[in-house]
């Protein structure tokens, strides 16, 4: 920016003593317009440049964001696969202590498996329990993550927009 401003000097500078004398020839006159143009540019880049800078760190904040957030989502759907496929091992246990719950001869047997099917029951609670909570976590994640990208896609659009403004025309 201080290149531009000097050369406005510079060019004022050179353009004054004609315009003094009166003498505001085609060429000067093309001269002050293009000058006064150029002034122009040079106060819009001074206020667009501060603003490309704020938006371009906020944009890279919410880069980090977004990177954080997808991070914790591919954990928690790992988490949540792998609670899944503990719930859908227990299932089959479970039916398999039943049968053998109902097939046993032997009380003592019968009462072991009987515990064995009720802790799995349980473990199975536990498990589904699990599962819709996972479950509850992922879509509040993907929510946000979602918002999240929207508002990094906003800031990139601004962006740009400041980008073609500070294009000379």
């Amino acid at each position: 920016m201080g290149k531009h401003s000097w050369i406005v000097a510079a060019l004022c500078f050179w353009i004054a003593p004609a315009l003094a004398r009166g003498q505001e020839s085609p060429a000067v006159q093309n001269l002050v317009a293009e000058v006064h143009q150029l002034r122009i540019a040079v106060e819009r880049m001074g206020s667009i440049v501060p603003r490309m800078q704020i938006t371009l760190q906020r944009l890279q904040l919410q880069e980090q964001r977004v990177t954080e957030l997808s991070r914790q989502l591919m954990e928690l759907r790992a988490r949540l696969s792998a609670v899944t496929a503990d719930q859908a091992r227990e299932i089959p246990r479970l039916q398999e202590l039943a049968d053998r719950i109902r097939d046993a001869q032997d009380p003592t047997r019968r009462s072991l498996f009987q515990e064995q099917h009720d802790q799995a029951k349980s473990n199975l609670q536990r498990v589904t329990g699990m599962v819709q909570q996972l479950s509850t976590q992922e879509a509040e994640l993907a929510s946000l993550l979602r918002t999240e990208h929207s508002k990094l896609d906003e800031l990139t659009e601004k962006l740009t927009t400041l980008e073609r403004a500070l294009e000379i025309k």
